[in-house]
């Protein structure tokens, strides 16, 4: 179980600031057959507290079930100084108390055809129910550059909260955009 050891990987910026960063994508997840799973393609829309406005963005929906997680995962090439931009939220139509007990968002990263271990660049646990500043898109960019160049295999992993409750785990993954990002940025941003 990773813990909060992966937040040296992860910078977290409001939307206008993730739109702004100055990642040069080299492609889009959402646009990709993805290596294992069938994510499930929805569009989703929630009211930005910060920037005051409708977001609409489409979604890979992913639900874990309480005994194992839901993945999807990629096989990439990576570029050189690596990175990923993404979001993470769970469907507004969840957000009330009686709905479940949130969802362990994870990015798992492996060398391809490797027995090599991989590392958790990423967890975050969400749950709008009882968090309200869980209630918008949280906007990530990811630090893959310990992996540059090299053929991975990247999870998307989903799991069922604390309590191993799955009752509206719809768990939302946006703007899955890999590319370059100068490392001077996030150092600067951190």
């Amino acid at each position: 179980q990773p813990g909060r050891e992966t937040d040296r990987y992860t910078l977290e910026l409001i939307r206008s600031e993730s739109q702004a960063a100055p990642l040069a994508v080299a492609d889009s997840l959402i646009q990709q057959t993805p290596l294992v799973g069938q994510p499930e393609h929805q569009e989703w829309q929630l009211y930005d507290p910060i920037d005051q406005l409708e977001d609409w963005r489409e979604v890979i929906f992913t639900h874990p079930s309480p005994d194992q997680a839901s993945q999807v995962i990629y096989r990439l090439e990576l570029p050189q100084s690596a990175a990923l931009r993404f979001s993470i939220t769970l469907s507004p139509d969840v957000w009330t108390p009686e709905k479940g007990d949130g969802v362990n968002f994870q990015v798992f990263v492996r060398e391809s055809d490797t027995d090599q271990p991989g590392e958790f660049m990423f967890q975050r646990y969400l749950n709008p129910k009882v968090n309200p500043s869980d209630r918008r898109w949280r906007n990530y960019v990811l630090d893959l550059s310990s992996w540059s160049g090299k053929t991975v295999d990247l999870y998307l992993i989903a799991q069922a909260g604390p309590d191993k409750n799955d009752a509206f785990d719809w768990a939302g993954w946006a703007d899955l955009e890999l590319g370059s990002l100068d490392p001077g940025y996030l150092s600067a941003n951190r």
